[in-house]
């Protein structure tokens, strides 16, 4: 997550987003979750990892960052921090 934060600084763009992992039938990954060879990470950790990379971003001069798509468990519109500290409660219903 470091890494990933210090390469968006360095690009510098103008828009960045962070997406959930939405798992829909077909694709040989949805098969590998269903037969429980592969298990997505838990909304609480994806959160951390998500304040890692912003943690790690430095010097952006223009970039507009967002996590409002509807994968997103957290749409921001208040702070990573506030949503940590609510847990579970702020974050959108699993489908």
């Amino acid at each position: 997550m470091e890494a990933t934060g210090r390469a968006i600084s360095v690009m510098d763009p103008d828009y960045f987003s962070m997406l959930t992992l939405m798992l829909v039938p077909g694709p040989e990954l949805h098969r590998h979750w269903q037969a429980g060879a592969f298990q997505p990470i838990k909304p609480e950790a994806m959160l951390a990892e998500l304040r890692r990379v912003i943690e790690h971003l430095d010097s952006l001069s223009h970039c507009v960052f967002h996590t409002n798509h509807a994968s997103n468990y957290l749409p921001l519109a208040g702070t990573l921090d506030e949503a940590l500290a609510r847990g579970r409660p702020a974050l959108r219903p699993q489908a």
